[in-house]
Formats: C-alpha cells, structure tokens, sequence
C-alpha cells in the first residue's frame, strides 16, 4: 500500500516480485489495451506499425506493400470496423487496399 503509482495514458508499470517495487514505463504503443477499450489512437504513426496494431486489434492479416514509407497516420477510432478504417486510412493517405490470400495489402 505504500508503493502506491498513479499512471497516466501511455505509462505502464512493472512490478518487480524479487525486489517488491513498482517501476513506471513510458509505453510508445497507445493500443496496448485496444481490445479492451475499443479505441485505436495513432499519432503520426508510420503506416507499417498502423498495420500492426490492425492486424493484432482485429486478428486479420494486414500489411503494407507502400512505396513511400513516409506515410504516417494520425487519428482516433472509436469502436470502428475494420472496413471503415481501412476506408479512412485509404482516403486519408491515398492509397489503396487489395485483398489477397486473405489478407489485406495496403498499396500506393
């Protein structure tokens, strides 16, 4: 009770059996609890981790075949379909996705 840590969003803690202390991380990937809440939040994310985050939120396979590697992605999805992200991604950044083999390849 007395090694009391309050995170905030993007922090995780550790706790360390051995040596009974919890330890704060900064944790980069704002979708770590994604199947829980429903949210997916990207800001200024590169397109490859964007699909990855996809990929694990949706259990599909998602990828990217993008020439300019540069994309990044910056928005929040509230409870969204996969459909309607993937329509917004396209929008959003031009580009193109293709069903093949039972995945989706996101192309420019």
């Amino acid at each position: 009770k007395r090694n009391k840590t309050i995170l905030t969003p993007g922090e995780s803690a550790v706790f360390n059996n051995k040596e009974n202390i919890v330890t704060m991380v900064q944790n980069p990937n704002l979708n770590t609890i994604s199947w829980k809440t429903g949210i997916l939040k990207f800001y200024n994310t590169p397109i490859d981790d964007v699909c990855k985050d996809l990929s694990k939120h949706f259990k599909k396979n998602i990828t990217s075949d993008a020439i300019n590697n540069d994309l990044k992605l910056t928005g929040t999805f509230y409870d969204d379909s996969l459909e309607d992200i993937l329509a917004t991604i396209k929008i959003t950044l031009d580009v193109e996705f293709n069903v093949a083999d039972n995945q989706n390849i996101l192309q420019n």
